[in-house]
């Protein structure tokens, strides 16, 4: 029997030391990217009132992607290697569990006028807040057979736990609008100075939170067509829209940990039956485009000591994409209601999840 197989206490730490770097590896689930909050209408600009809206997410998913986009590995081979377990040792790798549930409903209130003094040529002006709450358990978790050679349970809990808390608040203080003509065909909105604040609860020993413990700035460009058949009537016809998201992130100061920036575009083709009713596809593609940082230095590169658990590769970029039908009603002059589901595939350092959406929004 090799040596290594008596070094009981010091593989156990080894192991230990491996479940800190599989946190770090699920940070990049945190984004404050709202993926699939918006499905429709993105640069269409509304009438001067005051709004509330509230949406309710329910999030699923089993699976977590590497960054070749498989199903992750737990991989504890560098990690036990300092302890006498010799590379190439079989059964230091297993497959990753995940088990995630989330419940969140979002509250936005938004006030649109027109503007009386004409800024940077818009129609119109609006400000407003996103508040969130939610409940969401995680589960993570490999069986690594190396760990029962050792007479130790080859199951490793890699991260999990349940919380209910409040999220970050997102405030927008200049929404600008732009109607191109009495029925125009292209409409536009901008979001320039739109921020996640740390507002929601955070725990540094959690697997996951609801709050991200760091602020963001994440401006938005929405543009909207609408076919002549529903520029002229209101009625039946086509729309096209699409909105431009970024998010520069600031720095988690718990954890010295900074994801890098993102970018993601939202998408919908929908068909208008009448004045008050659509249907359609919507969607989004997002992508990580600069590198995660923890103190400074890329995650997983040489100067980073936490180990690629995941097979994450350097920097821990991540990329998802999402699609899935909408239906949509309105309900004049006052409610709108909407349900959409998006399905996500091609997902790169990410969980790979389904998310239901449904909203209700109210004029004034």
């Amino acid at each position: 029997m090799q040596a290594w197989k008596f070094a009981r206490p010091c593989v156990a730490a080894a192991a230990l030391a491996a479940c800190a770097g599989a946190a770090w590896a699920l940070e990049k689930a945190a984004t404050h990217a709202a993926l699939g909050f918006t499905d429709s209408l993105h640069g269409a600009v509304f009438d001067p009132g005051f709004y509330v809206r509230l949406d309710l997410l329910e999030y699923r998913t089993t699976r977590y992607n590497d960054q070749d986009g498989n199903r992750a590995y737990a991989n504890f081979g560098p990690s036990l290697a300092p302890y006498g377990v010799p590379p190439g040792t079989p059964g230091t790798r297993g497959p990753v569990n995940l088990d995630a549930t989330g419940t969140y409903a979002q509250l936005t209130l938004f006030k649109q006028t027109e503007t009386a003094i004409s800024f940077l040529g818009s129609d119109t002006l609006g400000f407003g807040a996103t508040f969130l709450y939610g409940e969401q358990h995680v589960d993570l978790n490999a069986t690594v057979p190396v760990f029962a050679a050792l007479g130790l349970s080859p199951f490793r809990d890699l991260g999990s736990n349940s919380v209910t808390s409040f999220g970050d608040t997102a405030i927008f203080p200049l929404f600008l609008g732009w109607k191109f003509g009495e029925h125009p065909p292209w409409s536009m909105t901008a979001n320039p100075l739109n921020f996640y604040v740390k507002t929601g609860s955070y725990d540094r020993n959690r697997a996951q939170n609801i709050g991200r413990n760091y602020n963001s700035w994440a401006p938005q460009l929405g543009v909207t067509y609408f076919d002549k058949a529903k520029q002229e009537g209101f009625g039946a016809g086509l729309e096209a829209s699409v909105l431009f998201n970024y998010l520069r992130n600031g720095t988690n100061n718990d954890t010295h940990y900074r994801n890098g920036d993102e970018f993601f575009v939202s998408f919908g083709l929908m068909q208008w039956f009448n004045a008050t009713t659509k249907a359609g596809i919507s969607g989004y593609y997002y992508r990580q485009i600069t590198d995660d940082t923890r103190y400074g230095v890329p995650v997983f590169s040489a100067a980073d000591p936490q180990p690629d658990l995941f097979n994450n590769g350097v920097g821990n970029r991540a990329q998802v994409s999402g699609i899935g039908p909408t239906v949509e009603w309105f309900l004049y002059p006052h409610w709108t209601i909407n349900l959409h589901w998006h399905h996500e595939f091609q997902s790169r350092n990410l969980p790979q999840a389904d998310r239901v959406w449904f909203k209700a929004a109210y004029k004034f």
